[in-house]
């Protein structure tokens, strides 16, 4: 992959809140599913957290688990035999919390019919030695339609995320229809670049988008939002408002959760209309951005147009949070290596380390945290940091953080940031870390208070 394509691909995914872009589809199941007051991180071995108990026990529509097992030959493989033991004990939890759940353990023994229907519906069946046998351990979930998510085969790896992955497939086939996002994005999503961006980005984009739209229902809505006068009226003004205009307690009831990316320039009137938002129980996905890059890209004439940041000044300031758009963290440590251009005598292209554009790995990313824990790198292209202030009453979980070998630089020169030769080995060759990490994203949660 060549070094444009590279930075075309990544470069707007300097976000501090919450996650980068490859996690958003995580981010957003997971705050969905929280609407539903679902909380699956207690990772108890034993036993249903509240969160699936609460899913469960709402099911009004007949859901059918059918865990398939090789019952005589699980037990030749420990590992397998005590992850079986586990799931066997939270499925009878399951079918016992509800009587809409029918559980079937189903043994598929070599040439029964249960072997087939295990075929059939997609289990997986493992070659286990020479002499040809096989094991099946895998769960199918059904709903009343015949509608079905398919667990091939159950990993003993992804344990922590059995019970989470189980319940979101039970909640997904119950669920009358798609669960609902708003997307609010300064970004184009949808093939919206102009002729001067490269039309790798609009591929790219629209992917994004796309995968977006076959797990949820997306709402857009416009970037000039401004909170409904007559919020308290129940008259038909409401109903035939203009589409900028909301009502922040109905739009929080609507959506699972609202995606923001890149607020720039944003109004007080949108902010406003965000706040209210939040304040009326909304969740959010808020991805800020001191450079993106995708915006700082020569024009046809080569030249730059400067920095596209974004933030949200004053909700920021109310809720306690520390965010400097004009400065960005280098981190030596976890500086991604990009070309420097090709050497004419050697006839091989050259590389050095780029300090602003960084490869997040798993020591530095949270690994109690669902988004982030089996993930193995996160590029964080020319982003900020996000700190809380003594005064804030939010609680702050960091999920994506530098290493000690970084600092905090103010962009005072657009082309030495963004130049591929002297001025990225200029930044490295002068570059003093100042021992302290950086947040680079952050769960937030607790009360807010109103901009």
């Amino acid at each position: 992959m060549t070094v444009k394509k590279f930075k075309n691909l990544y470069s707007w995914l300097g976000f501090i809140i919450l996650a980068m872009i490859f996690i958003t589809l995580v981010m957003i199941s997971n705050m969905v599913l929280r609407n539903q007051r679902i909380d699956l991180t207690d990772h108890k071995l034993f036993s249903l957290s509240q969160g699936t108990k609460n899913i469960v026990q709402a099911l009004e529509e007949p859901v059918t688990i059918r865990f398939f097992v090789s019952q005589s030959l699980i037990t030749t493989i420990p590992v397998l035999q005590t992850y079986n033991l586990r799931i066997e004990s939270l499925l009878q939890q399951y079918a016992a919390r509800n009587d809409y759940i029918h559980l079937q353990i189903i043994d598929p023994e070599p040439f029964s019919e249960e072997e087939d229907l295990a075929d059939n519906l997609g289990i997986r069946a493992i070659p286990l030695n020479q002499a040809g046998d096989k094991i099946y351990f895998g769960i199918t979930v059904t709903n009343a339609v015949d509608e079905q998510k398919v667990f091939a085969f159950l990993d003993p790896k992804r344990e922590a995320f059995f019970e989470y992955e189980l319940t979101q497939a039970i909640y997904q086939l119950s669920a009358p229809t798609k669960p609902k996002i708003g997307i609010m994005s300064w970004i184009p999503l949808q093939n919206q670049l102009n002729h001067h961006q490269m039309s790798l980005d609009m591929n790219e984009d629209k992917l994004f988008y796309q995968q977006i739209k076959q797990e949820f229902a997306v709402k857009e809505f416009p970037l000039d939002l401004q909170v409904d006068p007559h919020t308290a009226a129940q008259n038909d003004h409401t109903k035939q408002q203009a589409e900028n205009i909301v009502n922040p307690k109905e739009m929080a009831d609507e959506l699972g959760v609202l995606l923001i990316i890149h607020p720039m320039n944003i109004s007080a009137e949108t902010e406003y209309a965000i706040d209210q938002y939040l304040l009326h129980g909304g969740k959010a996905i808020i991805f800020v951005d001191p450079n993106a890059e995708i915006f700082n890209r020569p024009d046809a004439s080569g030249t730059h147009k400067g920095f596209a940041t974004s933030s949200l000044d004053k909700l920021f300031q109310a809720w306690g949070l520390s965010y400097d758009r004009k400065k960005i963290v280098a981190d030596r440590s976890l500086a991604i290596r990009v070309s420097s251009g090709a050497d004419l005598h050697r006839s091989r292209l050259d590389t050095v380390a780029n300090i602003t554009w960084l490869g997040i790995t798993p020591e530095h990313m949270n690994q109690q945290d669902v988004i982030t824990r089996e993930l193995g790198l996160v590029r964080f292209i020319s982003g900020g940091s996000l700190d809380i202030t003594p005064e804030s009453t939010l609680q702050f979980t960091p999920i994506l953080q530098s290493s000690q070998d970084s600092k905090a630089l103010p962009f005072v020169d657009l082309a030495a940031l963004q130049m591929i030769g002297s001025g990225t080995a200029s930044l490295l060759q002068n570059f003093v870390a100042d021992n302290k990490e950086y947040t680079l994203a952050a769960r937030l949660s607790g009360t807010l208070k109103s901009a």
